[in-house]
């Protein structure tokens, strides 16, 4: 019978290994995830990408407010590394989404994409490192659509009636552009705290550097931006959150006991119903919006699965 074992991550631990790999010369295996790897190179450049996106200084202090959460994306990385050698899964063409994302990244720092690697230089960041991480979540989102497209069940009828509805109901629509930063509370006791940091920071950095530094999230690849929403599409609780903002402003909306989400409302608009472009653009986001929605809960289950059927050592 197979030994399954997870290891929990504790400050002292993970404190003590950055402190090895940071004034290591040779690479070092730090923690073995199934037949995967992480070693203090790939940990200390995790540190230092995630500061560098989010705006902040290479310093112990900041360094400690990443690490562990540094550790745990890499082990989730080496987790969707292994399925997708387990599935021979080939990534397809995802470079469009890559030279898109690398251009947000760019603009954040007000150059073009040509001088990202400059600036990774600079920094003292291995800029391939970061690419070889970022086409892995594209693939591993390629993945999770390939296992789990077919079992997506949407009703078209529900989709349909909601959307007669809105529009028997009202002459324009309304739609968000929105972004996210979803946080997860592993602790109750420590969510204040962390709360408290993800504020401070969103108001020091701004809200796109926070998510890329705080959210888990899918979206947080991009600043946490989720794009033009329409209303109907949205949530009750994140309706009532909506609308209580005004542009440019956010807040944050308890979705269970161990997930918060902050929603920050960047613009707004109103489309007309008589215009039927309008009606298919909304019947597509009602599609699209019901349908990311599960392949996320898919992919969080399929990771979460994975994660308890592999043993995961500390060296």
């Amino acid at each position: 019978m197979k030994l399954f074992k997870i290891l929990l991550v504790n400050t002292y631990i993970i404190f003590f290994i950055l402190s090895a790999s940071l004034a290591a010369k040779n690479t070092k295996i730090l923690v073995k995830v199934g037949n995967e790897i992480i070693t203090n190179f790939e940990l200390e450049n995790k540190i230092k990408t995630t500061l560098l996106l989010a705006g902040e200084e290479l310093n112990q202090k900041n360094i400690n407010s990443v690490k562990n959460r540094s550790v745990n994306s890499l082990i989730n990385l080496k987790l969707k590394v292994e399925e997708i050698n387990r599935y021979n899964f080939k990534e397809g063409d995802n470079d469009l989404r890559i030279k898109n994302h690398l251009k947000k990244i760019a603009s954040r720092f007000n150059v073009q994409t040509a001088d990202l690697r400059n600036i990774f230089l600079v920094n003292q960041v291995d800029y391939d490192q970061y690419l070889s991480e970022l086409k892995t979540e594209f693939i591993w989102q390629n993945l999770i659509f390939k296992i789990y497209s077919s079992k997506i069940s949407l009703d078209e009828n529900q989709i349909l009636n909601e959307l007669n509805n809105i529009i028997e109901n009202t002459e324009e629509i309304n739609e968000f552009n929105l972004a996210e930063i979803e946080i997860k509370i592993p602790e109750k006791k420590d969510k204040e705290k962390i709360l408290n940091e993800v504020i401070n920071h969103i108001e020091k950095f701004g809200f796109e550097n926070a998510a890329t530094k705080y959210s888990v999230s899918s979206s947080s690849l991009n600043g946490g931006d989720l794009g033009w929403i329409s209303y109907g599409g949205l949530s009750e609780k994140i309706k009532n959150l909506t609308k209580s903002l005004k542009i440019g402003n956010y807040d944050k909306i308890e979705i269970n006991l161990d997930t918060v989400i902050f929603l920050k409302l960047k613009n707004k608009r109103s489309v007309s119903t008589k215009d039927k472009i309008n009606i298919d653009q909304l019947k597509n986001s009602l599609i699209n919006k019901q349908r990311n929605d599960l392949l996320t809960m898919y992919s969080n289950n399929h990771i979460s699965k994975k994660k308890n059927n592999t043993l995961i050592e500390f060296k």
